[in-house]
């Protein structure tokens, strides 16, 4: 078992606020952000933020694996960014 040092404590920190981005995304039932050069508003609703929500809850789960044991669950953390950039793809265009 490896040491826990302040970097490592960041990055749990970083990951449990992006795991509750997730939830509040799932909580909240849609995204709306502003569009940068036509001034339009722009929404993503159902299912595209669930979608987006279970992409940015599955790249926390990755970043709390790779803090814990990084060389013994690569495969898995490959498999969940993967898997989170698919679904935010998803997420846009649905």
């Amino acid at each position: 078992m490896k040491k826990i040092t302040i970097g490592d404590i960041f990055q749990l920190v970083l990951a449990s606020a992006i795991f509750l981005l997730g939830c509040f995304i799932l909580y909240k039932e849609n995204i709306t952000f502003p569009g940068r050069y036509t001034n339009r508003i722009y929404s993503i609703d159902y299912p595209g933020y669930v979608f987006i929500a279970s992409s940015v809850i599955s790249f926390s789960i990755m970043l709390t694996i790779l803090t814990f044991k990084p060389k013994h669950h690569m495969r898995i953390s490959r498999w969940l960014l993967g898997l989170a950039l698919v679904f935010f793809t998803v997420g846009f265009f649905v």
